[in-house]
Order: C-alpha cells, then sequence, then structure tokens
C-alpha cells in the first residue's frame, strides 16, 4: 500500500458522484437498521461514516485506521461535536482483536490490500471482531472492472489510468479530481474467487455480492440513464458477509 491518505487526509474525496448517489448509499443499505449495535468501522478515515453511524441510533461505535492524520482529524471533530464515537490508530493488515461487534463496516478499504496475505489477514481482523452471527458490509473498487469499460467512468468522478491488471496483486492506479486537484489512488487486483477464499478462511459461510443501487436522489439529479454505464461497468462491488466461526487462516 503506497497511497499517503496523511497526504491527502484534508482533501480526500468524499464527495465523488458515485461515492455520493451509488456507493455511500447502497452501503447504508446494506448497514441497516443499527439502533442498539455496537459498531466497528475500519478505515474510518475522518470519521464521517462513524459519525453518521453513531446518529443512526448504534450504541457504540469505534472507528480505526492506519493513518494517524486521519484519526486525529477525527478525533478533533468528535471534540467540536462530541458523539460518543471511540477512534484508535490500528492497521487491519495485522490480525488483531479490540472487542466483539455486531457489526463491521468497511468503506473503500479492502481493495487496497497489496498482497493475498495483507487481504486475507484483513479478513481474519474483520471476524475476530465479530461476535458469532456478526455481519460484515463493505463496498469498494471492484478489482475485476473490464479494461474496456475503463473509459466510460469518467463522468462519475474517477479515471482508471493503469494498463489492464494481468495478474493478482497487480496495481490498479485510479484518479479524483478534487476542486481541480488530481488525487491518486493505489488498488490492487485480486479474483473474486480470491476474496470468496479469504472470507471462508476467516469464518464466512455466507458472502452475498450485492448489486449497486442508485439513490433516489442521484436519478432525480442526473436521471436513470446516466447511471446505467456505471452499472454495466461493474465498477464497484457490494458485499454483505455473516460470521459463522472462525476458520484458519490461509496464505
Amino acid at each position: 500500500m503506497t497511497t499517503d491518505y496523511d497526504a491527502i487526509a484534508l482533501s480526500y474525496p468524499n464527495e465523488l458522484l458515485y461515492m455520493v448517489y451509488v456507493d455511500t448509499y447502497t452501503y447504508f443499505q446494506l448497514i441497516g437498521d443499527v439502533r442498539g449495535k455496537t459498531v466497528l468501522d475500519i478505515g474510518c478515515g475522518r470519521g464521517e461514516a462513524s459519525q453518521r453511524l453513531k446518529l443512526m441510533g448504534a450504541t457504540h461505535v469505534v472507528g480505526v485506521d492506519a493513518f494517524p492524520k486521519m484519526i486525529q482529524l477525527a478525533q478533533q471533530e468528535e471534540a467540536r461535536t462530541p458523539l460518543g464515537v471511540e477512534y484508535r490508530v490500528m492497521d487491519v493488515m495485522t490480525p488483531q482483536k479490540i472487542g466483539e461487534f455486531d457489526l463491521v463496516v468497511a468503506f473503500s478499504v479492502i481493495s487496497i490490500a497489496p498482497t493475498r496475505e495483507a487481504l486475507f489477514n484483513t479478513f481474519q481482523t474483520v471476524a475476530m471482531n465479530l461476535k458469532p452471527g456478526g455481519r460484515f458490509v463493505t463496498v469498494g473498487l471492484n478489482p475485476e472492472q473490464r479494461p474496456e469499460t475503463y473509459k466510460l467512468i469518467d463522468k462519475y468522478g474517477i479515471r482508471i489510468v493503469n494498463p489492464p491488471p494481468v495478474k493478482e496483486g497487480d496495481l490498479l492506479q485510479a484518479i479524483a479530481v478534487v476542486d481541480g486537484e488530481e488525487i491518486f489512488f493505489e488498488d490492487y487486483y485480486f479474483t473474486r474467487a480470491t476474496y470468496n477464499e479469504g472470507l471462508a478462511a476467516a469464518g464466512f459461510s455466507q458472502v452475498i455480492w450485492h448489486e449497486p443501487q442508485i439513490s433516489p436522489e442521484g436519478i432525480a439529479q442526473f436521471g436513470h440513464s446516466f447511471w446505467q454505464d456505471f452499472i454495466d461497468s461493474r465498477v464497484s462491488i457490494y458485499l454483505e458477509c455473516v460470521n459463522t466461526g472462525f476458520g484458519q487462516k490461509k496464505q
């Protein structure tokens, strides 16, 4: 993982069209009702989703991120507007347990794992922090997006700039433009089969790959047809998993 998220902490682009009207909307639709639940938000960044989950009625929310600047910004916001969200610096690619949660969530995190071991370790961390029967919900860039569709997605706020990947672990580089500034993101290519294998090894026997949902606001503002290329290109993945027991770590 080479993207320095501390360097872009203030300018991290949460307001890209596809993030606002598709990924974030689908994410919270899958998360559903969190009233009375405990939630671990991995890769929480500046804490926007953690704050929203607490406002939705979660009893306890912990946000973790590997980048100290992101956590610092989240803690500053918590100090300004106290909600009772706890933030910690934590690298989820090193398996570790901090508690037992009803729900673990991750937005644009899983695809930044640069190796098979890091990907499987991340799934282990998720499973270790879930109660039996707890759910894991994650949204992120689809590592298997077909290269011929790369040119179709610029209008949604993101552009893939590297040659098509040919083997697992290959780099996927994307550019987002925020206030005229180009911000580079690096993700890594692993197949759906590898994702499923890593999740099974962590103890997830139920893994559901969902379709994107366009928000009513996105349809009202841009119309149905505007979003068809996004849907056809399968830009993002939307996963819901149930923890049924701890598997043996496989690498």
